[in-house]
């Protein structure tokens, strides 16, 4: 590919020099030649509007940058962009337009060090006007996503995020992202989306979410209304809540991430549809997945992992919440205090399934390890119990169609722990189980 310097053309690249005309002269001659222009390494090239044309390439060598003459200046970016190496390339107040637009033309992933952003072990530099920057980029650029390499990333605010951009990192032991102001229980990632529009197609992938000043305060994520989203990899560390699915999350994959010492690891707020949960670590802190509003087919499996948390693994609670089609499939419950299940209010689940699962070492300070309270078609199979300090199940009255088959059970002392069993019996809701060590299987009439 042919490459053309601006200086060929007049351009001084000194930063006080305005150099429209020479790289706009340059641009037409790399596009007429199908090339690119090179800005020289170290140079600051100051101009006002100017269009990188269709089929041209600028490259950016090493400390190279583009600076607007004016506040607002408006470069238009139809062709290409391309950095050697990860140097910040745009000085303040550029605005970003695109006059092309085409729906199979989205612009690459761009390294938040474009936009003045630093990833450091050391430096503490506010990176919340780089991530302004980065998203009005995106947004114009639809761009679709955001770049974060090793290092730390602090923000004095909430990263406000209403469109179509996710942020990738380098790895949850590589890219921490630290939120050290604003208010205690803000968000250090909001996204915003439109009720009944919602906003989607997008991954949040390889990054650590951690506040600075204590711990146990501020969310990691909010969402409202954003769909389609992949998580993966994502580590939620000593916050009051992980993730906070506000309201209207659809379509969610929540993958490998890991949710560490926070006070809930994830909240579901309502009309969250086709959330699946996989392969996710939920230790310490209190409660596991926290529901508080009507959802609907949810799956939680996958070898994800409940550990040493003091309050319910999963719960769901207030008034009107329903959960329809609630899954938990090949998980591990390992010394944990509260049970799975109601958590007041009028709360109930419908079509309510546990299967594959493994139990051990459960310590309850309430009496059971199921709460099915309110719960229609629950079934509870093919799963393995262990030295647990509780019962198997509160089934009272307002509980119906409760199975319980195809579980081997070890030192449980009491199945039902419900003085007024529910909707099932010897013969028909407990079959097929593999008891040692436990007591009755009916619950007490």
């Amino acid at each position: 590919m042919l490459s053309l310097s601006p200086a060929t053309f007049g351009a001084l690249g000194d930063g006080r020099t305005i150099d429209t005309d020479a790289l706009a002269e340059a641009l037409s001659a790399a596009r007429g030649a199908s090339g690119a222009v090179l800005l020289d390494a170290g140079k600051v090239y100051k101009t006002g509007d100017l269009k990188i044309p269709r089929g041209t390439v600028l490259i950016f060598s090493p400390g190279a940058r583009l600076a607007p003459a004016r506040p607002g200046a408006r470069l238009t970016i139809d062709g290409r962009i391309e950095s050697i190496g990860f140097d910040r390339i745009f000085e303040d107040g550029w605005t970003f337009y695109k006059s092309e637009p085409d729906i199979l033309d989205g612009f690459p992933d761009v390294p938040l060090e474009w936009f003045g952003g630093l990833a450091s072990w050391t430096e503490r530099r506010d990176a919340l006007p780089a991530f302004r920057y980065a998203l009005a980029f995106c947004k114009a650029m639809r761009c679709r996503a955001i770049l974060l390499g090793n290092g730390s990333y602090f923000v004095s605010d909430t990263i406000r995020i209403d469109g179509t951009v996710g942020i990738k990192g380098a790895g949850m032991e590589s890219t921490f992202l630290i939120r050290r102001g604003g208010a205690p229980n803000a968000a250090t990632i909001q996204l915003v989306g439109v009720r009944d529009d919602a906003v989607g197609n997008l991954e949040y992938s390889g990054f650590s979410l951690l506040p600075l000043e204590r711990e146990g305060v501020g969310t990691g994520i909010a969402a409202d209304w954003f769909a389609h989203v992949r998580l993966s990899e994502v580590e939620f560390r000593n916050l009051a809540t992980g993730l906070d699915l506000v309201d209207g999350a659809y379509s969610w994959q929540i993958l490998g991430c890991r949710f560490l010492n926070n006070r809930t690891h994830v909240a579901l707020g309502p009309n969250a549809n086709n959330l699946i949960v996989a392969h996710c670590q939920l230790m310490h802190g209190e409660t596991g997945i926290d529901c508080k509003g009507a959802s609907n087919s949810i799956s939680i499996g996958a070898e994800t992992n409940f550990e040493a948390l003091t309050g319910q693994p999963i719960r769901w609670r207030g008034n009107g919440t329903t959960l329809f089609r609630f899954s938990i499939t090949g998980c591990r419950f390992e010394k944990c205090v509260g049970a799975i299940g109601y958590g007041g209010g009028n709360a109930r689940a419908l079509a309510f399934s546990f299967d594959q699962g493994f139990v051990e070492n459960v310590n309850g300070t309430t009496s059971h390890f199921f709460d099915l309270t309110n719960c229609e078609s629950a079934v509870v199979s093919r799963s393995y119990f262990q030295r647990c300090n509780a019962a198997l199940v509160n089934a009272p009255r307002s509980a119906s169609q409760v199975v319980i088959c195809d579980n081997v059970l070890r030192d449980i002392p009491q199945i039902n722990s419900a003085s007024k069993s529910g909707g099932f019996g010897e013969e028909e809701g407990f079959s097929r189980c593999r008891a040692y060590n436990c007591g009755g299987v009916k619950g007490s009439a």
